[in-house]
């Protein structure tokens, strides 16, 4: 198989200190956002989530906001965490390479992820904000 070029996955290419990481990450919750859906708006959102399961959004949480479209591999982050949250993000985008339907909690060995829709999305749609909240009581609650 000499001069074959089979692609298993392709670590993408990144500036880390292009991304924006925010808080301190003490409970091991990472949050990824679209940061051209990340508004003033949508951050005062995803605070009062993070309150409601008795997390502080400053001390408790990593946020990660993306560009549009931009790739990276979380695990290059080397930030250390179990639970994860993907508000309005592919997943392929952040190096995961798994099958997945939104809106439905994902468990691994060690860790929890839930792949949703963007913040604005959410709040737009009473229906999915209520959805969400049952997520997140599921997820941190029980």
């Amino acid at each position: 198989m000499l001069g074959t070029k089979n692609m298993i996955f392709k670590i993408p290419n990144f500036d880390i200190n292009a991304i924006s990481i925010q808080g301190k990450g003490l409970k091991k919750l990472l949050v990824v956002c679209s940061k051209e859906e990340f508004s003033e708006v949508e951050q005062t959102t995803l605070q009062k989530m993070i309150t409601a399961i008795k997390y502080d959004f400053e001390n408790d949480i990593y946020l990660v906001l993306l560009e549009k479209d931009q790739h990276l591999s979380l695990s290059a982050l080397q930030l250390d965490h179990t639970d994860l949250l993907i508000f309005g993000i592919n997943p392929e985008n952040l190096g995961f390479n798994i099958e997945y339907k939104l809106n439905e909690i994902l468990y691994f060995d060690q860790s929890k992820a839930l792949i949703l829709d963007s913040i604005k999305d959410i709040k737009a749609v009473p229906a999915k904000s209520q959805h969400l909240w049952s997520l997140l009581q599921k997820m941190f609650l029980t």
